[in-house]
């Protein structure tokens, strides 16, 4: 996918910048550093033209992973997340109600401006890539219960199974955060699938995009 290989680039980047040493004024942070997160998320899926009633409504999950930032000067870094989630959105169609559960993994990889100072804490601002892998999932309500990432919906000509969902998304992401002098951090995201999810053959517009706004807490060790 085309959205896979920009993060791939993305990354490759990342790992070309050398790791300089700071000098006179600059954070005195090391080059790399690292810590984990735990964050609450609320996630759904924007549906288009899929079906004349269905919808999804946002609802709440958790999340836990570690991070790694490549301190480029004082004002930039580029931090490198690996997320396990836990994503929960319930789907709507006039009477019917199903909940979705999609268990899986994250990396996002973010580009962040950096300011403040050791003393009053640093406030960081940036966006970037991320790619999701959806390792499980289970719809269970009025429809009956199933795994739609392997689901099988139909045939193609080549005689080959097609799923109701594609259990692998990128899209871009923005993300603001406050790092306090003891090293404890806040942060909030919001994400937005470029990837179409549908995994069957239809045409546009017909489309299925997650989204998920991110609320959590992080330790740089």
């Amino acid at each position: 996918m085309k959205t896979n290989k920009i993060l791939l680039l993305a990354i490759a980047f990342m790992m070309t910048i050398p790791a300089t040493a700071q000098t006179g004024n600059e954070t005195k942070a090391s080059v790399v550093n690292w810590g984990l997160k735990m964050q609450a998320n609320a996630s759904n899926i924007v549906l288009h033209q899929v079906y004349e009633d269905l919808h999804s409504n946002m609802n709440l999950g958790g999340e836990l992973g570690a991070f790694i930032d490549f301190n480029i000067s004082e004002h930039f870094l580029i931090q490198f997340n690996w997320i396990g989630f836990a994503e929960h959105t319930n789907l709507v169609n006039k009477d019917l109600r199903d909940q979705l559960w999609t268990l899986g993994i994250e990396i996002p990889i973010y580009a962040l401006a950096r300011f403040g100072s050791e003393k009053a804490g640093y406030i960081y601002f940036g966006g970037g890539p991320f790619t999701e892998f959806s390792l499980h999932g289970i719809m269970d309500g009025d429809s009956g219960k199933m795994n739609p990432y392997k689901h099988v919906v139909d045939i193609n000509d080549q005689g080959e199974e097609e799923f109701a969902l594609s259990d692998n998304h990128s899209g871009l992401g923005v993300y603001i955060g406050y790092e306090l002098p003891c090293g404890l951090q806040f942060n909030a995201s919001y994400q937005h699938s470029i990837s179409d999810i549908l995994a069957f053959k239809h045409q546009s517009p017909m489309s299925a995009r997650p989204q998920k706004l991110v609320l959590g807490l992080g330790w740089r060790f």
